[in-house]
Order: C-alpha cells, then sequence, then structure tokens
C-alpha cells in the first residue's frame, strides 16, 4: 500500500465542519464529482455528434435481436421481427433459434432499448424502428463515458492530481478507440466498464481490507465475465492481488477475504449457469462453437500491436506514452501496476 503525505492523510480523515463549512474531505470529494461529470458530459456530447446512428456490423444486429427478445421475456428470437436483419443465430436446447450474445451485454444494452421505445412511442408506426436503434445505439456512448468517469476516480485513488485525471479520461475517451467503440455496436465499452470498475473496487480492497470490499471485487469481476467470458482468465489476477500483500498477516483473515470475495462472485456466477441451462441445456455452455486456435503467436502479437488493420500504436498511438511510465508506476504503485500487468499478459 502506498504511503500518504501529511495532506493526503488531512483529506482522507473524517474532519467535522467548523462553523458550517465543509470539511476538506467533502471539498475535495465534491471538485472530483464535479470533473468527473464534466468529462461525462464533454464525452457523451463528443459521442452523439459524431455517431452513425445505425448498426455497422451482423454482431449489432444479433445484440439488438437478442435485446429486444429479452426485453419480451424470452431469448428466442422472433422470424417476424428478429431475424429479418442478417443476425447470427443458434439453436437453442429445444431447436428454437436464439443468438449466443453474453446475457451480461443484453442487459447492459436492454436500457437503451427500453429507452428507445419510450421516446418513439409518440411518432408514428413506420418511423418507430429508426428512434428505437437511434436511441438503443447510444447506450455505448453513455457506458464509454461512464467508463471515463470511473478512470477519473481510478487515477485519483492512485495519487493523481485532479488536473492529470482529468487529462488521462479525456485521452482514454478521445485519443484511443474507444471513441470508436462508443459509436458502435460491439460488445467492448460493456466489458471495459464493469473491468476497469473492478480495478477501482480492487485499490478500495487493497486499501481498507474489509471483507465487503471483497466481495464487491468478486461481483464486478462476475458481473465483466457475463459480458465477455474470456474475462474469466482476470479473476485469479484480481483475486491474488487482494490476497497477497503486507496487511493479509493473518490466515483466518486471508480465508475470510477469499470467501468475502467468492461469495461476491457467486451471484453472476448462477446467472451465467442459469442462462447458459436454459438457453443451451448445460451450465457451462456460452452457445460459441468449439474453435482451434491456429495462427502462430508471433503473427497474433504483430496484429494486435502493429498490424494497419487493428494495431494498437496505430489505432491508439497515446499508448506508447506507458512505456516510458512503466518504472515510475512500478516504483509508486507495484501491486497496481503487477495486477494490470498480469490482465494485460493473459489477454495478450
Amino acid at each position: 500500500m502506498r504511503t500518504m503525505d501529511h495532506e493526503e492523510q488531512v483529506e482522507t480523515t473524517s474532519v467535522p465542519p467548523v462553523h458550517g463549512r465543509p470539511s476538506r474531505r467533502g471539498h475535495r470529494i465534491g471538485a472530483d464529482g464535479k470533473a468527473a461529470l464534466a468529462i461525462g458530459l464533454v464525452l457523451l456530447g463528443v459521442y452523439w455528434i459524431t455517431m452513425g446512428g445505425h448498426t455497422y456490423s451482423v454482431d449489432g444486429e444479433t445484440y439488438l435481436a437478442g435485446t429486444r427478445a429479452l426485453f419480451h421475456h424470452t431469448t428466442v428470437l422472433t422470424p417476424g421481427t428478429d431475424l429479418d436483419a442478417v443476425v447470427i443465430a443458434v439453436e437453442n436446447k429445444n431447436g428454437q433459434l436464439t443468438t449466443a450474445a453474453p446475457i451480461g451485454t443484453l442487459l447492459l444494452f436492454s436500457p437503451g432499448f427500453a429507452a428507445g421505445k419510450i421516446v418513439a412511442a409518440p411518432f408514428a408506426v413506420e418511423h418507430q424502428e429508426e428512434i428505437i436503434r437511434l436511441v438503443y445505439l447510444s447506450a455505448n456512448s453513455a457506458m464509454t463515458a461512464i467508463t471515463a468517469m470511473v478512470l477519473f476516480f481510478l487515477c485519483r485513488r492512485l495519487g493523481a492530481s485532479r488536473s492529470s485525471a482529468v487529462l488521462l479520461a479525456i485521452a482514454y475517451g478521445l485519443g484511443t478507440w474507444a471513441w470508436a467503440h462508443a459509436q458502435t455496436d460491439f460488445s467492448e465499452p460493456g466489458t471495459a466498464l464493469l473491468l476497469t470498475s473492478s480495478l477501482l473496487a480492487s485499490v478500495h480492497w487493497w486499501e481498507r481490507r474489509t471483507t465487503r470490499a471483497a466481495a464487491l471485487v468478486g461481483f464486478l469481476a462476475g458481473c465483466t465475465v457475463l459480458t465477455r467470458s474470456s474475462t474469466m482468465l482476470f479473476i485469479p489476477v484480481l483475486l491474488m492481488a487482494g490476497l497477497v500483500g503486507h496487511s493479509v498477516r493473518v490466515e483466518r483473515q486471508r480465508v475470510r477475504q477469499l470467501a468475502a470475495f467468492c461469495c461476491g462472485g457467486a451471484l453472476p456466477a448462477v446467472a451465467f449457469a442459469l442462462n447458459s441451462w436454459v438457453r443451451f441445456g448445460s451450465p457451462f455452455d456460452s452457445g460459441y462453437p468449439m474453435m482451434r486456435f491456429s495462427t502462430p503467436i508471433y503473427e497474433g502479437v504483430y496484429g494486435l500491436f502493429l498490424s494497419p488493420g487493428k494495431g494498437l500504436l496505430l489505432y491508439a498511438p497515446i499508448c506508447i506514452v506507458v512505456v516510458f511510465a512503466v518504472r515510475t508506476s512500478a516504483l509508486t504503485h507495484p501491486r497496481y501496476a503487477a495486477t494490470v500487468g498480469g490482465i494485460l499478459v493473459t489477454h495478450l
């Protein structure tokens, strides 16, 4: 855990107001809240101005069809409406057509679809579908803007100045492909929001060492898996980061932390298993077909970092500054640096 200087200790101590004036901690929280809100509103405005208002892929149509079905309390696609567009449909355990889209992604898209239905209600029937789609597709814009806000709070929790945290949040929102994803229909924005929230909760867990904090990290990590099953690889990283540390000296305390983390993750785990069983007949079946991974590792790494198709350095060149900050980050916040490094390696 990092050592706080005197000023930071004063700000994080509950000091009663003097002569009706707010405490320094209250002033700091209020200022951070206003800064985060400003970040979210600015990014949301940019995303809405630049969005296309239509689906960009067959995946997007599939998510829309799955969300529409879920809104009608089912996972079965309706041939008359859901299958008019080109979607990726798979058979459920009863031979009916459904989608393999993660249930967490469909749930995150559901508020946008519901808002679209409400906004479209006063308009003529022939125009309602276009309005529903426009509002529905703005869900990713909202999720990306909120992710930047969470990132701001994460930076502040790690000790960054307010101006630096604002700059990094804006850089994420407008300097990476988060901007592109905010205007499309993919699942990445929801996954990014939950993963960033998991990291913020993890930092809180490391500092407070309470079972409630451990349970919150487990819950958020489990919810992340509901949007993308491959993020299950991140759970051991987040768990080990919470259990391994100088502040956990008693084995009994370590066991309590582990139990709380597992209890927090139990609810999303049950949701995953129940959804898989209802749709595909097995609690471990995600609906996706088995695939052989045959691409050479060196080719895949080149594609992810340097290729003109989706290379990190070409599509988010601002990320190059990370190379120059790794040493400082590792010395200042070794546990956080190791956690993020572990997530990056397992994801790669």
